[in-house]
């Protein structure tokens, strides 16, 4: 039997099912064309839709030798960016899970579909629909502001992107506090309605029936703690948490219980970076720090700060790799100056018809 498909990322091992029985992993064979020597179990990738009736058929042929029972044909049909971009492979959460003292992993934060977009084309393992879309989007105080039905809007804006990135939701405050059926819902939203791949919530072991609640309804979860924004009034404000001894070892102990109960990653923000190394250490889970010193297994940075759109009064722990902020307003401020003098749109930005058309549909008018 011979499965012919169509898909605009190809990875590099493939899961088939075949009368809803056989599963065969294959790995992808990049070629310039498809019409090359084919064997059952190979996956083409066709680049020339014309040669796809031709290099089907060869695969029929590689199928009926008997070799294997399956072989799979994917046209690829690249839409952005790089062949290497489109063939690489899509992060998953276990692959994530398995980066524990392995490679860095890098999350950005991203709240619309050229803010995906842009962080994925950069490589980033993990975009964050974050509830900070309340303060450096919306203009809002803090995060609790924003509900649930933001997050989705947003969330369905990056997913349309179809990042090779894991997308991970922000579950807002509220939506994760009231009962375990009510957290398994809203959880349910952000996955089946705006397309997250994994939801973060903010807390530690008071948030445990929670977590294990959305856990058993097959969606990954992402823990957060140390400094966590939506509580904000009980922690007196934003500030560094963990200071004391008494505070760091029931932060050490939060993270452990939500790297036991199947988290599989936990950020650690606004914490000194000896406790970031600490909980790094402690857990099986990987750590993804964020003001949390250069020890934790990745870092995450908000997309505006990491870009200088905000303000320019970032916390201490943001690294600004760029000023776009003031490059956005010379450059409106370019488009003003040439509107006002006439010089935009110049002859050859504007659209025209004919002189005899224009003649005839100037006549009679106080052009004429």
């Amino acid at each position: 039997m011979v499965v012919v498909g169509v898909v605009d990322v190809v990875v590099g091992a493939v899961e088939i099912v075949v009368d809803g029985a056989t599963v065969v992993l294959v790995t992808v064979v990049p070629v310039r064309s498809a019409c090359t020597r084919a064997s059952a179990g190979e996956v083409l990738v066709d680049t020339d839709p014309a040669e796809h009736a031709t290099a089907t058929r060869r695969l029929a042929r590689a199928a009926r030798s008997g070799t294997r029972r399956t072989t799979r044909l994917v046209s690829l049909v690249p839409v952005r960016g790089s062949l290497d971009r489109v063939m690489a492979d899509k992060v998953t959460v276990p692959q994530i899970r398995n980066r524990k003292g392995g490679p860095k992993i890098t999350m950005v934060t991203a709240y619309d579909y050229p803010g995906a977009v842009i962080a994925d084309r950069a490589g980033v393992d993990i975009v964050l629909i974050g509830d900070s879309v309340a303060n450096v989007v919306h203009g809002m105080e803090t995060t609790l502001e924003i509900g649930l039905d933001e997050i989705v809007l947003h969330t369905r804006a990056v997913r349309r992107a179809k990042p090779r990135a894991l997308i991970v939701a922000d579950m807002p405050w509220l939506t994760f506090h009231l009962s375990e059926q009510d957290t398994i819902l809203n959880a349910g939203r952000l996955v089946a309605e705006a397309g997250a791949e994994a939801v973060k919530l903010e807390g530690g072991r008071k948030r445990l029936p929670m977590i294990e609640a959305i856990l058993s309804a097959e969606i990954p979860v992402m823990g957060h703690v140390g400094l966590t924004p939506q509580s904000v009034h009980a922690m007196g404000g934003f500030k560094v948490q963990g200071r004391m001894v008494d505070a760091a070892r029931e932060m050490i102990d939060d993270a452990k219980a939500l790297s036991d109960a199947g988290c599989f990653a936990i950020v650690i923000e606004g914490v000194p970076d000896v406790l970031g190394e600490i909980i790094t250490k402690e857990v099986d889970a990987p750590t993804i720090g964020i003001g949390a010193g250069p020890k934790t297994d990745g870092q995450v940075l908000v997309f505006h700060d990491l870009l200088g759109l905000g303000s320019g009064d970032y916390p201490k722990f943001v690294r600004s790799y760029a000023n776009l902020a003031d490059q956005a307003v010379d450059a409106i401020s370019r488009f003003k100056a040439d509107v006002e003098s006439g010089s935009f749109p110049a002859d050859d930005e504007s659209y025209h018809v004919p002189d005899e058309v224009a003649s005839e549909l100037l006549k009679g008018t106080r052009s004429d």
